[in-house]
């Protein structure tokens, strides 16, 4: 089982860091959405309990079973002054958390289209509910239709802020 490039990002950007020395102006957050995906970015979301990463820390070594091919190697490092450095690790932690971002915006629209591809396809829909299972009426289902549908426009589309998103 290989790692999904999309993980290793962020710790490529805690190692980078650590590597740099010194501490740097970039906010690192880490948090976990509805289906206890971790994410890592310059800011939460709204209404999430994001926890701030120390960007200084130690870094995590990489699982032992991660095939080396899979790890990038790091910048050289050794003719830059410290203040080169950390504008280094400051630019590889902004773009492995832009990366992050995109990649949690793809799994969202994923989710969202295929969600609304279930609900479309079939009358008869259960939801989970704790440990219970319903059915949903006709108009719950045709809510969250209406509810998927909107998350499809939101989370296939450009982001917010104009950077792309979801093919």
């Amino acid at each position: 089982m290989s790692v999904p490039r999309a993980l290793l990002r962020p710790l490529l950007l805690i190692l980078l860091c650590a590597v740099a020395g010194v501490a740097t102006a970039t906010e690192v957050y880490r948090w976990k959405d509805a289906n206890g995906v971790t994410h890592y970015g310059e800011r939460p979301p709204e209404g999430i309990k994001a926890e701030r990463m120390d960007v200084r820390a130690a870094p995590t070594p990489p699982p032992a079973n991660a095939p080396e091919s899979a790890q990038e190697p790091e910048p050289d490092t050794s003719g830059m002054s410290v203040d080169e450095r950390a504008e280094a690790a400051r630019k590889a932690a902004i773009e492995a958390a832009a990366e992050a971002r995109l990649a949690s915006r793809e799994a969202a629209c994923a989710r969202a289209q295929q969600n609304s591809r279930v609900l479309r396809e079939n009358d008869f829909v259960s939801l989970r509910e704790g440990d219970q299972t319903r059915t949903l009426t006709a108009e719950e289902r045709e809510a969250q239709i209406a509810d998927n549908e909107a998350a499809v426009a939101q989370k296939c589309g450009p982001e917010p802020d104009g950077t792309g998103g979801a093919q």
